[in-house]
């Protein structure tokens, strides 16, 4: 961490500064880049029927459980998906994935 001091309102104020290294370090991290983990990820999608689905997890997480959902039914494919907003737009909580069999 580095430490630097501004000018604020006629004080000087101490703030952190992460460098750059640290924040890539972090970034790389995250263990939902990974597709094996999908199983910690807590991510099972929940089966409306008539090939409905809704995957409760978003991000990596999300493409993680789609593409393990898609290799375990490959005969599959999908048809639509939109996300489920929480009421901000483009934050979404997960996706409605909607199937079909493949031609």
């Amino acid at each position: 961490m580095v430490v630097t001091f501004v000018e604020k309102e006629g004080k000087m104020v101490r703030r952190a500064v992460f460098p750059l290294l640290a924040v890539a370090l972090l970034a790389a991290c995250d263990a939902a880049k990974d597709p094996n983990n999908i199983k910690k990820s807590g991510c099972t999608p929940l089966d409306y029927g008539n090939g409905v689905y809704y995957f409760p997890c978003i991000e990596a997480n999300f493409a993680n459980a789609l593409s393990t959902f898609l290799k375990n039914f490959p005969m599959m494919e999908v048809s639509a998906m939109t996300g489920n907003g929480n009421g901000s737009y483009g934050h979404n909580m997960g996706y409605f994935v909607v199937v079909r069999k493949s031609k």
